[in-house]
């Protein structure tokens, strides 16, 4: 792809819009802008420019959410991720590229809804449950 290509005006809006609701929520990079990315370019491209666009945030935020941070639950996520990563890359190659735009489309759906219906996990989450939340997120 090339360089001029990255720059459509669909993802430069899109950008912008998810950057502003990233500085009033803290979160929602992802579920906004893969599914809007996916759209204009390929899934791979649409998941590795999400992931580059919210790595400077994430490690601008670290410092003040370190202290506060469950490291017991991080752990055991980390290792979900690192075990669930592969298997997202195999399939976000693989699998069709509309099915994965309309997958892709529905599972931000999906987890947006749950987030907005209030849902909240109330207790400390076994670690069985943190490492099939981290595959899931990985994958």
């Amino acid at each position: 792809m090339e360089i001029i290509q990255l720059f459509h005006p669909v993802a430069i809006v899109a950008v912008v819009v998810t950057g502003v609701i990233r500085g009033c929520s803290g979160f929602g990079v992802g579920f906004l802008l893969t599914p809007t990315l996916s759209l204009v370019y390929d899934a791979p491209t649409a998941v590795v420019m999400v992931v580059l666009l919210d790595v400077p945030a994430i490690v601008y935020l670290l410092r003040f959410t370190w202290p506060y941070t469950d490291w017991h639950s991080v752990r055991w996520i980390s290792t979900g991720c690192v075990l669930g990563v592969p298997i997202g890359v195999y399939l976000l190659i693989t699998i069709d590229p509309i099915l994965m735009r309309r997958l892709i489309g529905f599972f931000a759906l999906t987890f947006t809804a749950i987030l907005a219906s209030g849902f909240r996990i109330r207790s400390r989450v076994l670690p069985g449950a943190a490492v099939a939340i981290g595959v899931a997120a990985g994958g």
